[in-house]
């Protein structure tokens, strides 16, 4: 199973196409829905896809989500312009979807890739191998700092980094 939290349109700039091309069942997620319309469209005849609206966190709360109409990677949650919604945690859907084993999780999620790890760090979910996004130096060392227990950073191309579960 290959999960992509923060899938953009499936295609463009995302990790899934190529897992999906290769005949993994695959979960896509993404917070703006052109994104999902777009990736439902893409992927109509994979009965291995399912792609699915959410704002990822660790919580699920009201959020607001501003999405920027000139490029899908700058909508981000914004208190003070977004529009309410309520968020999500990957590990209710995983559950929902019958999840119980993850080969590749890749999350990109402008900012908040640390709230997901929260959430699947706390319910006990360690996929196989893990992708995360941190936009900063100190957001990828947090990151590696949080999963140490349970991963090994085996590599990283900036912003991205790669873990191995132990």
């Amino acid at each position: 199973m290959f999960i992509d939290a923060g899938c953009g349109d499936g295609m463009h700039q995302s990790n899934s196409h190529i897992f999906i091309k290769q005949g993994w069942n695959a979960i896509l997620i993404d917070a703006l829905r052109s994104n999902v319309t777009r990736c439902s469209m893409l992927y109509e005849n994979y009965k291995n896809v399912t792609c699915i609206k959410a704002t990822l966190s660790d919580k699920r709360e009201d959020v607001f989500f501003k999405e920027d109409t000139r490029h899908w990677s700058l909508s981000k949650i914004d208190p003070a312009e977004g529009v309410a919604t309520k968020s999500m945690r990957l590990s209710d859907i995983l559950k929902l979807y019958g999840v119980t084993q993850i080969g590749i999780c890749s999350i990109d999620l402008e900012g908040h890739e640390t709230n997901v790890l929260t959430d699947l760090l706390h319910n006990r979910i360690y996929p196989q191998i893990l992708i995360v996004e941190g936009n900063t130096l100190e957001l990828m060392q947090q990151h590696r700092e949080m999963l140490s227990p349970f991963y090994k950073c085996i590599g990283g191309i900036f912003p991205n980094q790669f873990f191995m579960k132990l």
